[in-house]
């Protein structure tokens, strides 16, 4: 059943109803800012993708011709995929670029996944390819409450106003979530960390709201921090460790669907070394679907490349009212614990990924 509350009541007039919209896109790049008022998405399953092609060519490339920066990020690039990657919710197919590939290979997407294969890497004549895909539903443990009469007021990073639909819990029910919500970092209203357990083991939905835009690996590296030195102060104090009666939690509902084209900032010719001919990206692209609610949070990505050859309270505590709330820009991660990356990540720069609220005439 989903939980319904007024939880606030906010005035919502004079607001900038129809802001230029940015467009949603993925993103290789882990140390570009993003531009005001874009909403932007990353996931490692790009790299997994990438990592598979290059070992379809038996290892990395000796020389890339003109040299790319990108293509060096991602060769150079170190993880420990099984530790990141969500355990039986995602696989990497790899093959020589024909037609019979994608459709044996939807249809085991098909019946591992439920779901239709949306990418459809090229054929060119000799090629090969990989489809990556990542499907994963993260359902709370507990729904939150959906506000029903109220808006949220979400101040993009250009300044524009919207008013959005959301979901969280305040006052006396927030004790409620102390088990399913730990708080990482809490530096005031303008910069916390979230870490809300789901109902599957070790993988969490993060909420990182930071003082100022970041970058996907700044905003990682300070989660991850954070994970590591988590708070640990007494009940009802602003270092709590956990939500409290008093505190406040408001996360804007997020639909997120776009399909990102890299083949143009991947060009190059990759030479391998045994191999007589180099090599060039022919089409690589990322379709993301991102989905938030009151009841958790639903991750769909895939990818293509194909290349070419040449506790409880005790009754004497102080609570301290704390403020967790997004109306402005934030990150959203799908990670599981203890693993040096998220498999998910969203910065949320703007309101295009929100659901308007209704304005009263």
């Amino acid at each position: 059943m989903i939980k319904c509350l007024t939880l606030w009541s906010l005035p919502v007039a004079c607001l900038s109803l129809c802001p230029s919209r940015a467009e949603t896109l993925a993103v290789l790049d882990l140390d570009a800012k993003p531009k005001p008022g874009a909403t932007v998405v990353w996931s490692p399953l790009f790299q997994a993708s990438w990592d598979k092609l290059n070992q379809l060519h038996g290892g990395k490339p000796t020389r890339v011709d003109p040299p790319n920066a990108l293509i060096s990020r991602l060769d150079t690039f170190t993880w420990k995929q099984k530790a990141v990657m969500p355990d039986g919710g995602y696989a990497v197919f790899a093959g020589e670029a024909t037609e019979e590939f994608v459709k044996s290979t939807a249809r085991e997407v098909r019946k591992r996944f439920g779901v239709d294969l949306q990418v459809k890497p090229g054929a060119p004549p000799s090629g090969k390819a990989v489809i990556g895909v990542l499907v994963r539903e993260l359902a709370f443990r507990e729904p939150f409450f959906r506000a029903t009469k109220t808006a949220l007021v979400f101040k993009d990073s250009r300044g524009v106003a919207r008013p959005v639909t959301f979901f969280g819990t305040t006052g006396e029910h927030s004790g409620t979530y102390r088990e399913q919500v730990e708080v990482l970092h809490y530096g005031g209203h303008a910069s916390f960390i979230l870490r809300i357990a789901t109902k599957r083991k070790s993988e969490d939905l993060i909420v990182f709201r930071p003082e100022t835009p970041l970058g996907f690996r700044e905003a990682i590296e300070r989660v991850r921090l954070a994970a590591t030195h988590p708070l640990a102060g007494q009940y009802g104090a602003l270092n709590d460790g956990n939500l409290h009666d008093k505190d406040t939690v408001r996360i804007p509902y997020l639909a997120i669907d776009t399909t990102t084209d890299f083949a143009n900032q991947l060009r190059g010719w990759r030479s391998y070394e045994a191999e007589q001919n180099p090599w060039q990206i022919g089409t690589a692209s990322q379709f993301t679907q991102f989905e938030l609610t009151e009841k958790g949070a639903r991750v769909r990505v895939e990818t293509e490349l194909a290349d070419m050859p040449f506790g409880i309270a005790p009754e004497e505590a102080k609570l301290v009212a704390r403020k967790f709330v997004c109306d402005a820009p934030f990150y959203a991660f799908a990670w599981r614990r203890d693993a040096d990356w998220p498999y998910f990540a969203a910065w949320i720069g703007g309101s295009d990924a929100m659901t308007a609220f209704p304005i009263p005439e």
